[in-house]
């Protein structure tokens, strides 16, 4: 049997990877930095999904998995140096601190269990990160350079899934299964039989615009969902303002993709257009909204597409009016949207703009977001 050694036993890493893992008959271990993350998943010896597919819905129980945190190393490392996968099911800011910790047993892999190949996966939304990586590993946790080439597999992937639950230690999860997830290809495991999973050649680029099509109205409908009061995304999608707004991202980001990227627009409706699973999963706004700083970056989700946008003179009002919520997005309980109100309240909204989204201040954008704003 196959092991599995997923780092993050949040929401995605139980309720996405575990799930996929469990279904294929893997031997799972979760490794995370939250005690209570662990001791829940140790003392229920099992967790609970509920999957949505396009036309049923089934409840899977998740069971004999392992789970330590990741700070005792000493309690796995015996399953790093053994395992096929390694799945990184972080948020980007969090990568390098837990390679850090896996770099010890990765050390002794390449003494004591050379030969066997390994696949590290990066399960996070953010993109153009497998060079860094692979660089931290080779020249600041000084990872044996000719083993990591022989043996290792640094994979990037596109998490085409979304799974939720009222807390990360929750032991009740729920995750929509329509799509496969995509993996930069080539990796180190057979999955000619692994459900759910699908190689793909050129994913940095699509990576890109599943960023665009997906992330972008989502980001879209949890700032703009904020400002009208709403709870949850479910039930600001379904206001018919905001569906507009969405709608727009959509069609606006289309637009500037087939500029940008070589793909057909028949290619593009078939990535964009995904099933819909039967029933609903209730996704919090602010978990959607969360770390606005990030989203809003440069090469994120919105400003990215706007700025493919305007640079092949597409107009795209809904992709400026989402940036502008998300710049009012003053949810306390974020920490990078509490940042971004002291940037407007000390720099004033275009030097605040300009600094959250990275673009010099006299740019076209800045002025369009900055008038949007105001009329928040």
């Amino acid at each position: 049997m196959n092991n599995v050694v997923i780092v993050g036993a949040g929401k995605e890493g139980k309720g996405t990877f575990g799930d996929i893992f469990y279904e294929n008959n893997w031997n799972i271990t979760f490794l995370d930095k939250d005690k209570n993350v662990i001791n829940q998943l140790n003392s229920k010896g099992k967790y609970e999904v509920e999957a949505l597919y396009n036309n049923h819905t089934e409840f899977h129980n998740i069971t004999n998995y392992k789970a330590y945190l990741i700070n005792k190393i000493e309690d796995y490392i015996d399953c790093v140096i053994n395992t096929d996968v390694i799945v990184l099911a972080l948020y980007p800011e969090d990568i390098l601190n837990s390679l850090e910790y896996l770099s010890v047993g990765l050390k002794e892999r390449a003494k004591n269990n050379p030969e066997k190949k390994l696949t590290i996966l990066c399960g996070t939304n953010k993109n153009h990160m497998i060079k860094s990586i692979e660089n931290y590993i080779l020249n600041t946790l000084k990872i044996d350079n000719l083993w990591y080439t022989d043996n290792v597999a640094l994979r990037d992937m596109i998490i085409r899934r979304s799974s939720n639950a009222n807390s990360i230690e929750a032991t009740k999860l729920t995750t929509k299964v329509v799509q496969t997830l995509l993996m930069q290809s080539p990796v180190n495991f057979d999955v000619d039989e692994f459900k759910w999973f699908e190689l793909c050649e050129n994913l940095e680029m699509m990576k890109d615009i599943k960023l665009y099509t997906y992330n972008s109205p989502h980001a879209a409908c949890a700032y703009v969902g904020y400002n009208y009061g709403y709870k949850t995304i479910e039930e600001a999608s379904k206001d018919p303002a905001i569906k507009k707004i969405m709608d727009g991202c959509i069609s606006e980001a289309k637009l500037g993709i087939l500029q940008k990227f070589p793909i057909s627009k028949e290619e593009l409706d078939k990535f964009v257009d995904a099933p819909k699973p039967l029933g609903e999963e209730t996704e919090y706004i602010t978990r959607v909204a969360f770390d606005p700083i990030r989203k809003l970056a440069r090469y994120d989700r919105l400003t990215g597409i706007a700025m493919i946008c305007l640079e092949n003179n597409i107009k795209c009002p809904n992709l400026i009016k989402a940036i502008a919520y998300g710049m009012s997005y003053d949810y306390s309980g974020d920490l990078s949207a509490s940042k971004i109100q002291n940037y407007i309240n000390n720099y004033g909204i275009k030097n605040a703009i300009s600094k959250v989204i990275g673009v010099e201040v006299n740019h076209k954008i800045i002025n369009d977001i900055a008038n949007e704003y105001k009329n928040i």
